[in-house]
């Protein structure tokens, strides 16, 4: 990955992150190192089952937010298709199947909240992918930490 991708995909993960923060949904892990599966980089909640559905939702569609609003990328389908599988992913494992238009309607009601959230966060968005970019990992102790000086 070069560093202008590197930097891209932690501000992106630094959206997710920074919904999470705010909306105290607790962290186990972020990364900015690519898996098998195609992600460039992922955050992983402690417990899923216990976030509130618009918190979920807002917090997976912060990437798109990042993308589109402070990264200037018109074209998020691609870069957040993986955020929006998952939106529908979790969708489905509430309420059994979804249309591809239902989920997307739910996925943009969730970067209205995630973009409220984050407008005026700059500083906070920045730390974040700083710390992404240095570290490559954060472990709950460290997103902890990160959290408590961020969000004072």
């Amino acid at each position: 990955m070069n560093a202008d991708s590197a930097i891209h995909t932690a501000l992106h993960e630094a959206g997710h992150i920074l919904a999470c923060f705010v909306l105290s949904i607790p962290l186990a892990s972020a990364t900015v190192v690519p898996d098998t599966t195609g992600a460039l980089g992922s955050v992983t909640p402690v417990n899923t089952d216990a976030i509130p559905l618009p918190h979920a939702v807002a917090a997976l569609a912060a990437g798109a937010v990042i993308e589109k609003d402070w990264l200037r990328n018109a074209d998020v389908a691609d870069t957040c298709l993986g955020d929006f599988k998952s939106v529908r992913g979790l969708l489905e494992a509430r309420f059994g199947t979804v249309s591809a238009d239902e989920a997307s309607q739910c996925f943009f009601a969730g970067m209205a909240l995630a973009k409220s959230l984050l407008t005026g966060r700059d500083r906070e968005l920045t730390e974040i992918a700083v710390a992404l970019c240095e570290n490559h990992t954060l472990d709950s102790e460290q997103l902890s930490d990160l959290k408590r000086r961020l969000l004072q």
